[in-house]
Formats: structure tokens, C-alpha cells, sequence
């Protein structure tokens, strides 16, 4: 990981991601963000945002049996 400590670094400074953390990015990147177009599309990737879904059903009622 030696060559990534600037990258790691920077990882370390995001809440919720440590050093452990920060290192699975690394190795699962390959260090290279240039694949992904926009922080967004990393964030996605990472799942670290909420995705986009349909909005939630309504709220059943429920009734007592008579």
C-alpha cells in the first residue's frame, strides 16, 4: 500500500471510512479513479449513497377482526 498513501490519506479523512476501510477502496479500485466519472458514481459504486428508488407504498391499515 505504500505507493497510495496519499490516496489513503485522504480516504482516512471521509467520515465513516478508516484506514481499513480506505484500503479495501484501494484494492478493489485498483487506485485508479479515473474510471469513475464523478465522486457520485464512486459513492454509487461504493454504495455509500442511497439509490434512487421508487417512492414508498402506502401505509396499510390494518383492521381488527370483527
Amino acid at each position: 500500500m505504500a505507493p497510495f498513501r496519499p490516496a489513503l490519506g485522504l480516504l482516512d479523512t471521509i467520515p465513516g471510512i478508516n484506514q481499513a476501510v480506505a484500503e479495501v477502496i484501494i484494492a478493489e479500485t485498483g487506485g485508479d479513479m479515473a474510471r469513475f466519472t464523478s465522486a457520485r458514481h464512486l459513492a454509487s459504486w461504493a454504495r455509500a449513497c442511497p439509490a434512487p428508488t421508487s417512492p414508498p407504498a402506502a401505509p396499510r391499515t390494518r383492521r381488527s377482526a370483527p
